[in-house]
C-alpha cells in the first residue's frame, strides 16, 4: 500500500507540476500577446477615432501615428487619403456652386435687361413706323420738291433709327449665344 501511496504521492505531484507549468505557460504568453498586439489594438483605435471624426463632417483629422508597412499601416493611409479626397471634393463643389451662383446672378441680370431692352425697342419700333408710313403718304401727295426732300430726310432719320435698334437686337441675340455656349461647355 505504501508503495501505491508513493505512486499517488508522485502522479499527484506531476499533475501539480503540470498545472503549475501550464498556468504560468497561459499568463506569460497572455502578457507576451498583450505588449505584442498592444500597439496594434492602440493604431487600429486611434484610426477609428479618426474615421469617425471624418463622419461626422470633421475633414480636418488625419492620423498622425507611426505609419508601419503592413495591413494597419495600408488602413491609415486610406482613411487619411479619404479625407484628402472628401476634402477636394468639397472644395470643389463649393467652387462649382460660387461659380454656378455667379453665372446665375449674370444670367438673370441679362434677362433683366434683355426684357428691357425688347419693351423698349418694340415701344420704340411703332412711332418710327408711324413716323415712316405718314411720311411717306406725305411724299406721295406733296408737290414741291423742298417738301419731299424734307420728309424723304425724315423718313431716312426714322428709318436709321430703327436699324441702329434692330442691331442692337441682333448684338444681344449674339451675345446669348456666346452665354449658352460657355454654359454647355461647363457641363
Amino acid at each position: 500500500k505504501d508503495s501505491h501511496s508513493g505512486v499517488n504521492l508522485v502522479f499527484d505531484f506531476s499533475f501539480f507540476l503540470l498545472a503549475g507549468v501550464v498556468f504560468g505557460y497561459i499568463i506569460i504568453c497572455s502578457v507576451v500577446l498583450f505588449f505584442v498586439f498592444s500597439p496594434m489594438t492602440k493604431t487600429v483605435r486611434k484610426i477609428t477615432e479618426v474615421a469617425m471624426d471624418i463622419s461626422e463632417n470633421n475633414l480636418s483629422v488625419r492620423y498622425q501615428g507611426k505609419i508601419r508597412k503592413d495591413e494597419i499601416g495600408d488602413l491609415a493611409l486610406s482613411v487619411n487619403k479619404m479625407a484628402d479626397t472628401l476634402q477636394e471634393n468639397i472644395n470643389n463643389l463649393e467652387n462649382y456652386n460660387f461659380v454656378l451662383r455667379e453665372d446665375n446672378r449674370y444670367m438673370l441680370e441679362y434677362e433683366e435687361s434683355r426684357r428691357m431692352l425688347l419693351r423698349n425697342i418694340t415701344h420704340d419700333l411703332k412711332t418710327p413706323l408711324t413716323v415712316i408710313s405718314s411720311q411717306v403718304e406725305m411724299i406721295s401727295t406733296c408737290e414741291k420738291q423742298e417738301k419731299k426732300d424734307y420728309y424723304y430726310q425724315s423718313a431716312m432719320e426714322e428709318i436709321n433709327k430703327m436699324s441702329k435698334m434692330i442691331s442692337e437686337v441682333l448684338q444681344m441675340t449674339i451675345s446669348e449665344r456666346h452665354v449658352l455656349k460657355k454654359q454647355t461647355q461647363k457641363l
